[in-house]
């Protein structure tokens, strides 16, 4: 390779720098007028292609870092593979990223063994989002393969984690280092480990004491896996039968992080600890009432369309803002566990303002499956059903629309009178649900079958499906 000129070298150091200052922008401009010179041999073309590629990687311009990576000169390049992948995981294309990833792991190429630790780290973590675990440890396993020291540890705690989402906690321990061969960096990231497996082992306390350590001392943790030890903590609590002092916890990391990412996990502890029957001055309730905001909607008026031709009173909102919403859901749930004609009207009111002001988040299509539910409790089945229906019809979630049509086939059923109709629904609700609650659809499908040609007596089964 000849040397580079000055000229190109002043624009690859100002596109390294911009890279390293995190300006991807500013850096594929330096890379891309360095393309342009002529005074380039095909190794220096090469690099700083590469390195567009990259840039553009980094700056949500996948697509065309993808065209860029066909270039014919860069088929060889040591690391066309591992940023062909990275674009390929950024455009969705998972599994296509994946098999690109492992070509890197795989090569006995000493040239195509560079970022061979981040693919393989990448491969993992995507076939976890491809549910597809157990491929992931694998993955895990070859990367681990010569790689020494923190890193090499860091792969063993993520597998760590993986067994647990298995279910094969004995495994997990198995494999758990003792503090002494972990590297000191390590030891907070460990700790969280351990405090998972202890939580797993039916150990709360234990749990419970590391959590704790980690949430008032969070030193060398990710941010998700501060946030992650709130939830452990609170789930040993649970654990260990103390519903008070995990709501209370819960209401505290609310407090601090109102805009957490994890809020549906936190909001569904806190169903969980929410008594069954709660005073009008339970905490909880009462702390869920000062995150529901005023209401932002405007007056109803007469808005006409392009055209003029028609006239509206449909209100616009602005966004969303997702501790309202989940607050909204929440005490809605405890106002009706009351048991009051006064509380429930308000349950049904702060549903339908949930429905109303928050018609993309996911707890809308919940808030209209939860006043069904309660429709059906009071054996109000023409409101009941109309709600159903509506779900069954417009619901994006799959969960939500096979709960809708359950629901109505059992309450179809249970009146007796269109035994075939309701059948078929319980088929449809098994198609779009999972597990357990599917298999169950399908028996109370087939059993309404057998009773009508054979008129035995049964009744279909009840499911149980929480709030």
């Amino acid at each position: 390779s000849k040397p580079i000129n000055q000229p190109n070298q002043e624009l690859m150091r100002k596109g390294e720098e911009a890279m390293s200052s995190k300006l991807w922008e500013v850096a594929a401009h330096h890379y891309e007028c360095l393309l342009t010179s002529e005074d380039l041999d095909d190794k220096q073309r090469a690099m700083a292609s590469i390195r567009l590629a990259e840039a553009m990687i980094r700056d949500g311009k996948s697509t065309q870092a993808l065209e860029l990576l066909e270039q014919s000169q860069l088929q060889e390049h040591s690391e066309t593979r591992f940023w062909r992948g990275q674009a390929l995981a950024a455009t969705g294309r998972f599994a296509q990223a994946v098999e690109t990833l492992k070509q890197q792991l795989t090569s006995e190429l000493p040239s195509l063994a560079v970022h061979r630790l981040e693919a393989g780290l990448t491969a993992s973590s995507l076939e976890l989002a491809l549910d597809q675990p157990q491929e992931a440890l694998k993955t895990l396993s070859l990367v681990s393969q010569g790689t020494e020291g923190i890193q090499s540890q860091r792969i063993r705690l993520r597998q760590i984690h993986i067994l647990l989402d298995l279910g094969r906690t004995e495994e997990a321990r198995e494999l758990m280092p003792s503090k002494e061969q972990l590297e000191t960096n390590l030891q907070s990231e460990a700790d969280f480990t351990e405090a998972a497996i202890l939580l797993r082992e039916q150990n709360h306390e234990g749990a419970a004491q590391l959590y704790q350590q980690l949430v008032e001392n969070p030193q060398n943790l990710s941010l998700r896996q501060f946030h992650e030890s709130w939830i452990g903590w609170t789930d040993a609590l649970l654990g260990q039968g103390m519903d008070t002092e995990a709501a209370e916890l819960l209401l505290d990391y609310l407090q601090k992080h109102p805009e957490s990412g994890l809020l549906e996990e936190v909001f569904k502890r806190l169903l969980t600890a929410l008594p069954e029957q709660p005073a009008p001055s339970d905490p909880i309730l009462t702390r869920l009432e000062t995150w529901i905001t005023p209401t932002e909607l405007p007056a109803l008026g007469l808005i006409p369309n392009e055209e003029c031709l028609a006239v509206s009173a449909w209100p616009t909102v602005s966004d969303f803002n997702d501790l309202t919403a989940f607050s909204l859901y929440v005490r809605a749930v405890g106002l009706h566990r009351q048991e009051s004609l006064e509380s429930a009207h308000e349950a049904e009111m702060l549903l339908n303002r949930l429905w109303l002001e928050f018609p993309t988040h996911f707890l809308a299509s919940r808030a209209l499956l939860t006043k069904a539910r309660w429709h059906l409790d009071a054996n109000q089945l023409e409101d009941a059903h109309y709600l159903l229906l509506a779900l069954r019809e417009t619901a994006t979630s799959p969960l939500i629309k096979g709960r809708a049509a359950f629901l109505q086939a059992h309450s179809i059923a249970g009146t007796g009178s269109k035994p075939i109709e309701a059948a078929e629904l319980y088929q449809k609700s098994s198609e779009f649900l999972q597990g357990q609650e599917a298999d169950t659809a399908r028996f109370n499908g087939a059993l309404i079958q057998l009773i009508q040609s054979e008129t035995v007596p049964s009744a279909p089964e009840t499911p149980e499906i929480k709030d």
